[in-house]
Formats: C-alpha cells, structure tokens, sequence
C-alpha cells in the first residue's frame, strides 16, 4: 500500500519529530522544522540550511492536521514578515551590505519590489532618459553582485545571491529592451 506525505504524518501523530522527514515533500524547499527540547517550533530550515526564525513559537498541540496548518500559516507570517523587514532596511548606497544580510526569498522580493518601483519612477519623471540612467545604475549593481559573489562569503550567501544574479540579469535585460524601444 502506498501512502501520500499528509497519510504517513497522520500516522506518525503522536510524535511531532516524525514528521521532518516529510516535510519537504509538504512544503518547497523547507528540509525541517527548528524544534526546541520543549517541542516548540521557532524557525523553518531551507533545504541549503537556511534557517529563517518563526515570528511567534508554535507549539504542537492537538492533532497533527490542526497544527500543520498552524505551521504553514506562521511560515505564509514569517515570509511576509521578512520581506517587509528586508524592504525596510533596503538603501542603495549599501546594496551590498543588504545582500548579505537577507534570506533568498526576502532578496529576491525586495530587490524585484524595489527595481519595479526605480523603474517606475524613472518612466514617470524624466521617460526614456530615465529609463537610460536606471539602466547605467541596474548593470552596476550586478557587477557588484558578481563582485561579491566571488569574495569571500559563505556557500548559502553564494547559493542565494547567485538567485538574485539570475533575476538582476534579467531586470537588466528588461530595462535595457525598455530603453531600446
């Protein structure tokens, strides 16, 4: 009999330890769950090791489809939570501090949130020169990105700004074809 990931964690109920190693077949790219020795959960671990702290500790009580669903509605908080956090730190002149003090999923947000926004103002305020000059400051960022990237930083800093290298080359793609045409 074959069983899918939600039946194999409902059998393992009694011991919310059980189900790590479903977890990501539940959730992408979440490899566990940060328990502590009282069974709190307070942080979800990316499969690259990236741990990212929940915003409030979850406790397993009850059955295990209730506080699942807690988990992955303290991981939706958690995520948006960064992303905010991340947006509220961002500052140009020290982009590259900023890099290297994110999780992946809140760089590439805010550094997308950001670029749609820088984008915007340009076309708004002076058209296509705008645009021109946005270009000259998007293609310096990815050479500092690349700059970086082949410093001396970990390989989860290396992993996630390769991510972010992959999306600033595409938004620079863009905003040159937008200065082109």
């Amino acid at each position: 009999m074959t069983y899918t990931c939600f039946e194999i964690i409902l059998l393992q109920a009694k011991d919310p330890l059980a189900v790590q190693p479903h977890l990501k077949k539940c959730f992408e790219n979440i490899d566990k769950i940060q328990f502590e020795d009282d069974l709190a959960m307070t942080a979800m671990v990316s499969g690259e090791g990236e741990v990212v702290p929940f915003t409030q500790p979850l406790m397993p009580r009850g059955g295990v489809e209730n506080w699942m669903n807690e988990v992955l509605e303290e991981m939706k908080r958690t995520v948006s939570s960064q992303i905010v956090a991340a947006c509220a730190a961002y500052k140009e002149p020290e982009r590259s501090q900023w890099v290297l003090a994110w999780p992946g999923a809140s760089l590439i947000a805010g550094s997308s949130i950001f670029w749609a926004l820088n984008v915007e103002k340009a076309l708004r305020t002076k058209g296509n020169k705008g645009i021109a000059a946005y270009f000259e400051v998007v293609h310096g960022q990815l050479l500092q990105l690349t700059e970086i990237v082949t410093g001396r930083i970990s390989k989860l800093q290396r992993k996630s700004l390769g991510a972010l290298i992959t999306i600033d080359v595409h938004q620079r793609d863009v905003t040159g074809n937008m200065r082109d045409s």
